[in-house]
């Protein structure tokens, strides 16, 4: 036993005394130009961790072997629990414990482990290797990260026409790729028609464009295409994929569920180069804007193009919930760039997102009283603002779009509304001007006020009422009366009637 822990021990030391010399594997040596300037922590090292480490030392804690976490820095350059060093340490390759875990022939301590069925390509190894030794820097996940502007390359060939050609043919020598011959004419118009509308061009398109032999004849025909509502349509068809847009419920019918106007809205704004900013607050929450047009509210649809089941035996809550959860994942997924639906059921393993964060946005959209019910209900186009949770039929997310004639008569409507309040705002200021002016002039106010107490209450009395008969009723004789187990008794003013079946005075004769 003794013998084969200082095997151990002389291997592993033997690997670092290597390392610290910065001495590499010959195969590693030869992957070192074909590596990146400078590597990026998401771009180049993340995918090989997330891949073949993060299993064991990511962000699953039951699975974590250990106590290493390799997506946290915090974790990655703390001391190893084994006291055997760090696992990476930052610009010293000699003194990183993944440098040689990676680099070791030793089966009992390569990494990942052979019995994992994951192996490092040389390449790989290489882009690990380089990014310890240039600092192993970390980075926020790619969605939280500020765009920032590159630094251009130099020009190097006469082909490279603008900054993205210097790009591709700066990355096209690193991979000593010759650059392809320059298309003709035709095909350039036949790619800039499919990239810009999602169409091929027609033959007289194509003979206008090839007949124009001025210098920024492909400037002119970018700009006149992207003019075209076709235009809108194209880049729509994005947006209605990350969107889910359907013309249909989802689960059973395909009922009430027209949503095409939402499309439409979608197409205007791309070909009416709305800004972005207002692209995404008009649709998380447009209705939420002081004074919203319609054309805010439409923009909604976004979070109520989900599925609707109008099946009658749904349970309502089941229902609520899932339309808030699909508000939340598609809110996620389209403006934060995160996939956040697994973190509904648990920590994610590989975007940054707690369970408690999914729940703390999922509360932003809990406060729907969508119930889930079948949509042939009395409310099914119930806005849900003026109803109870409880009393509230609303099957889904749906509001009435009035057309433009509509619209009118609608504003015509409030129109006179406000005029008739304004009069009854007026009248009613001016009237109790008035009776206050009378009430305080008036030299007989005292008799008007007891005038209003006598015409105002009531005064019921059993003075009156005698045992009556059968007969009476049968005559049709209305005298007060009483039948029964009812009598006349003393009350505290004038006469009261008894019930003998309670056995209390029920009414005494005063007023009321």
């Amino acid at each position: 036993m003794k013998s084969s822990l200082l095997a151990l021990w002389v291997g592993v030391t033997l690997i670092l005394t290597g390392a610290c010399t910065q001495t590499l594997p010959e195969s590693i040596e030869n992957q070192w130009a074909q590596l990146p300037e400078q590597i990026d922590y998401n771009f180049h090292v993340k995918p090989i961790l997330s891949d073949r480490c993060f299993a064991c030392h990511g962000p699953d804690a039951q699975k974590r072997e250990a106590d290493l976490r390799l997506d946290v820095e915090e974790s990655a350059f703390a001391a190893l629990s084994s006291g055997e060093g760090y696992a990476i340490k930052s610009g010293n390759i000699g003194h990183s414990q993944l440098v040689s875990r990676i680099l070791t022939q030793d089966s009992t301590l390569l990494m990942p482990p052979p019995e994992s069925h994951l192996a490092l390509s040389e390449y790989e190894k290489a882009v690990l290797i380089k990014w310890i030794k240039q600092g192993a820097a970390y980075k926020d996940h790619w969605a939280f990260t500020k765009p920032m502007l590159p630094q251009v390359p130099n020009q190097l060939d006469p082909w490279a026409k603008n900054e993205i050609d210097y790009f591709i043919e700066k990355k096209l020598k690193q991979q000593q790729i010759s650059p392809a011959p320059e298309a003709e004419k035709e095909q350039l118009i036949r790619r800039v028609y499919f990239d810009v509308l999602g169409l091929p061009p027609s033959l007289s398109e194509l003979d206008k464009w090839l007949a124009d032999t001025r210098s920024d004849s492909h400037e002119r025909m970018v700009d006149s295409l992207l003019q075209l509502p076709g235009f809108g349509e194209r880049m729509a068809a994005h947006w209605m994929d990350v969107a889910r847009f359907a013309d249909s419920e989802g689960y059973l019918d395909d009922f009430h569920h027209e949503f095409w106007p939402y499309r439409d809205w979608v197409i205007k704004a791309f070909n009416e180069n709305l800004p972005y900013d207002k692209f995404i607050l008009w649709q998380v929450g447009g209705d939420q804007a002081p004074n919203a047009s319609q054309e805010q509210i439409l923009a909604t649809a976004f979070n109520r193009n989900h599925k609707q089941n109008s099946e009658g035996g749904v349970i309502p809550e089941e229902f609520r919930v899932e339309y808030v959860a699909d508000r939340t994942q598609t809110v996620g997924t389209a403006f934060l760039g995160l996939t956040i639906g697994c973190a509904r059921c648990h920590d994610h393993k590989y975007d940054p997102i707690s369970q408690e964060n999914y729940f703390q946005l999922f509360s932003f959209f809990n406060s729907t009283i969508e119930r889930g019910d079948g949509i042939f209900s009395e409310n099914s186009i119930e806005y849900g603002q003026m109803v109870s949770n409880k009393h509230s039929m609303n099957a889904g997310p749906v509001l009435a779009l009035a057309d433009e004639k509509v619209v009118q008569i609608r504003e015509m409507l409030l129109q006179e509304i406000q005029e008739k309040q304004e009069d009854l705002q007026a009248a009613y200021h001016s009237n109790t001007d008035r009776f206050e002016e009378w009430t305080l002039t008036h030299p007989r106010r005292e008799v008007f006020e007891q005038a209003v107490v006598q015409a105002t209450v009531s005064h019921l009395t059993f003075d009156k009422m005698e045992a009556g008969t059968s007969d009476d009723k049968v005559a049709g004789n209305f005298t007060p009366s009483y039948w029964g187990d009812i009598k006349a008794a003393k009350g505290v003013k004038g006469k009261a009637v008894q019930s003998a079946a309670q056995g209390q005075f029920i009414a005494d004769g005063s007023k009321s």
